[in-house]
């Protein structure tokens, strides 16, 4: 293995940038070469990754403190951050909203579909988890 060391940082940040560009790139021309059917495969198998994670998670966090051991702390820290930064960039595209002079009718009606979205989605998983 060769270790390179890089003199200034600001070189390793685009490169790693250009390199996340990069990568977002082929999957997203990858993404939209897929057939109707393989994106709605494709989507649905992350959809189900991204349940079962939820509640890999729902269950770590219901854990007492007592009986957590390392792994599941350094978790916790994971899943506490990851949560802070959805809630960041929903606060900006609030502000966002707020600043191009959005009637606050408007935000609260985005927030309501989003909430009976959510509350028909979980009400429907729940529902099927109920038939097992």
């Amino acid at each position: 293995m060769t270790v390179v060391k890089i003199e200034n940082r600001d070189e390793a940040v685009t490169t790693r940038r250009e390199k996340n560009a990069l990568r977002a790139t082929k999957a997203r021309e990858k993404y939209h070469s897929l057939t109707v059917e393989q994106r709605k495969k494709y989507n649905q198998k992350r959809n189900d990754l991204r349940i079962r994670q939820k509640q890999k998670d729902a269950v770590t966090l219901a854990k007492p403190f007592g009986e957590a051991n390392v792994e599941d702390l350094a978790r916790v820290t994971e899943i506490v951050r990851e949560k802070k930064r959805r809630a960041d960039a929903e606060r900006e595209r609030y502000r966002l909203m707020t600043r191009r002079s959005v009637e606050p009718s408007t935000t609260s009606g985005i927030s309501g579909r989003r909430s009976v979205r959510r509350r028909t989605r979980d009400k429907c998983h729940w529902m099927c988890l109920c038939w097992l």
